[in-house]
């Protein structure tokens, strides 16, 4: 995910949309105060060459944490009962930050994104995610968890989604959505990317145009063979 206060908007990452592709593309509009998230080794690699890598994945929230205050609290009475050679304690006294920082992640949820930055950023920045066609999207699922022949032969496509299927869609569906309802102002259809990244450049006024850098960015294409594209998906 990537939270942009430069053209103000968050973008909110589902699975296996291309979604990896249109951080790239988005991180180049970032500075080092926004935040972007961890990724897989091979693709921070790949951000790393041509955009900006992780960064700011721990994002300072000014009001107290209880929690955090009470154990400063045991610290500091550990501390004094130490200073006058009372008691022996197992470990070391440690002082922790009063206040909360919150660590974001790839696919972190747009529930749990408002809750972290506030109503105020939330409201005032444009959030947006991709969705796709469920069977494509599967098939991509799959090829992305059994990356070599041998995986594949283990568990054909048809066990794996009587396995594997409703829980990977819940996910997807309670990344943008919170009791039912959408908290996102815009999908990104992963079939009409050029129509919708061309909608949401002139809707930021960005500097570039999403599509034209999106189109020459690719990352994941290595796991999944093309030819297998909707082959594999049957009439049950």
């Amino acid at each position: 995910m990537i939270l942009c206060h430069k053209y103000k908007f968050i973008y909110i990452k589902t699975m296996k949309v291309a979604g990896t592709s249109l951080e790239l593309v988005l991180s180049r509009l970032c500075d080092y105060d926004d935040i972007i998230s961890k990724d897989e080794p091979k693709e921070e690699e790949l951000k790393k060459k041509v955009a900006r890598g992780q960064q700011n994945n721990l994002f300072f929230i000014p009001r107290p944490s209880y929690k955090n205050i009470y154990h400063n609290i045991k610290q500091l009475i550990k501390f004094f009962l130490l200073t006058f050679g009372l008691g022996n304690f197992k470990y070391k006294v440690k002082f922790i930050n009063n206040f909360n920082n919150e660590k974001f992640h790839s696919h972190l949820s747009a529930s749990a994104i408002k809750r972290i930055v506030g109503n105020q950023i939330w409201k005032n920045y444009y959030k947006f995610t991709i969705v796709r066609n469920p069977y494509d999207q599967i098939v991509s699922y799959y090829y992305w968890a059994n990356k070599t022949a041998e995986q594949r032969n283990k568990i054909s496509f048809n066990e794996f989604v009587k396995k594997f299927s409703k829980e990977f869609f819940e996910k997807q569906y309670n990344i943008y959505t919170q009791n039912h309802q959408s908290l996102v102002d815009k999908f990104i259809f992963f079939e009409e990317f050029e129509k919708d990244l061309n909608f949401v450049s002139k809707k930021l006024n960005l500097p570039f145009n999403l599509f034209e850098t999106f189109k020459n960015i690719k990352t994941k294409h290595y796991i999944r063979p093309q030819e297998s594209k909707m082959s594999i998906i049957d009439a049950e």
